[in-house]
């Protein structure tokens, strides 16, 4: 994609997607990107497959031989992927919650 899209240049490329270029060279170095991420580079990446950004099938670049998201599904796939991040937010702020119950219960028991 950053071939593609931004002449193999990181910095372009997060630009395009309006990321930082640390995301970028994180992606690089194996970590996975963010659902957030995902739907930016959908957004953002002209004619780019999401059945290849989202479960690297197919080809990178939709043409007209390949079979294709129409549009409506296409932002059907987008708003999935935006209840997904909320979803993951929302778990992600319960977790904070337990693990700071646990701290102040283990600080209260803890013993000088």
């Amino acid at each position: 994609m950053i071939d593609f899209y931004a002449n193999g240049r990181n910095t372009f490329f997060a630009e395009k997607i309006g990321m930082g270029e640390s995301n970028v060279r994180s992606w690089l170095n194996g970590t996975l990107p963010k659902l957030d991420a995902i739907e930016k580079i959908a957004r953002n990446c002209e004619n780019i497959s999401l059945e290849w950004l989202i479960m690297g099938e197919g080809h990178m670049i939709k043409d007209e031989t390949q079979s294709t998201l129409s549009d409506s599904t296409e932002n059907g796939v987008i708003a999935q992927l935006r209840t997904i991040i909320k979803e993951q937010a929302k778990e992600i702020a319960r977790k904070e919650l337990e693990l700071e119950h646990y701290r102040s219960t283990d600080a209260a028991t803890a013993t000088p």
